[in-house]
């Protein structure tokens, strides 16, 4: 389950609107040097949830409408598969990499020392 929250950063007073988590449809991802968020959608990654969904048995398997009895490729574990994601999810401008861990930073000061914005909006999605 993905969350959207607007946050202020505690060291410097910037207030921004932060995604993490993901949904069905996509994962949120951030970067683990300057925590740039990323978002990639499981259609794009489409080979690696099949393999994912292999080892965890889920066949036969819908996706978007389509029956799958199975998946011919190897199977992947659930930590292959976040890297799986995240190897596809690349390189960040800065030089880091997206990660699923990596923590939510402020734009401004790169803090990590953040608070939910009691003015601003936050709500739970999928």
């Amino acid at each position: 389950m993905g969350m959207y929250s607007d946050v202020i950063c505690n060291v410097c007073g910037w207030r921004f609107a932060i995604n993490v988590g993901g949904g069905f449809e996509f994962y949120d991802l951030h970067c683990e040097v300057c925590g740039r968020h990323k978002r990639v959608e499981i259609e794009e990654i489409k080979d690696a949830r099949l393999a994912f969904a292999k080892h965890q048995g889920w066949f036969p398997l819908y996706w978007k409408g389509e029956l799958i009895d199975s998946y011919p490729g190897e199977p992947l574990t659930g930590e292959e598969y976040d890297r799986a994601v995240e190897d596809f999810a690349g390189v960040c401008e800065c030089g880091g990499f997206f990660r699923h861990l990596a923590p939510v930073r402020c734009p401004k000061c790169r803090s990590t020392d953040l608070r939910q914005d009691p003015e601003g909006r936050s709500f739970l999605y999928d």
